[in-house]
């Protein structure tokens, strides 16, 4: 859980750049959305509609990119969390197996079946155990910000 937190952390902070990198495009694109709109009479008077689409163009492209950059990002925050579930759901079948291999106390079959069934089926149960913590890189981000929020405002 240690590594699964820490892994989330560090790699929900990485990815904020490029999160505020796409809002900014996108308020970008949109501003020059609404300003051609409002302009209208102006670009057609000055036979400007050639200049407003391409720059258009080249702010939602720029906004494009920006976008397959945070999707990219959340994309392999959300394998490294699956993967580190899953080597979690592994190591704990194999300590199980061994334990009851060895015949250690406190561990039968049924221990390993109970694990088998209720952690390792990829249908509902693994998936509505596990969700929650899936969702743990907001809180961490905002946690994260207001701490050095706090942070500068007592250092001033």
């Amino acid at each position: 859980m240690v590594i699964y937190l820490a892994v989330t952390i560090s790699l929900t902070e990485w990815r904020a750049k490029y999160r505020k990198a796409m809002n900014e495009s996108e308020n970008r694109a949109s501003s020059i959305g609404v300003d051609s709109l409002i302009n209208y009479e102006t670009i057609k008077h000055h036979n400007a509609e050639e200049m407003e689409i391409d720059r258009y163009r080249k702010a939602f492209e720029v906004y494009q990119q920006a976008e397959y950059a945070t999707n990219a990002s959340l994309s392999l925050l959300n394998l490294c969390q699956n993967f580190i579930i899953g080597a979690g759901l592994i190591c704990g079948s194999l300590l199980a197996a061994y334990m009851i291999a060895t015949k250690q106390q406190g561990m039968t079959s049924g221990g390993l079946l109970l694990l088998v069934v209720a952690y390792g089926n990829n249908n509902n149960m693994t998936s509505s155990r596990l969700r929650p913590i899936h969702y743990l890189h907001t809180p961490a981000l905002w946690a994260s910000k207001l701490f050095w929020v706090s942070l500068h405002s007592h250092t001033r």
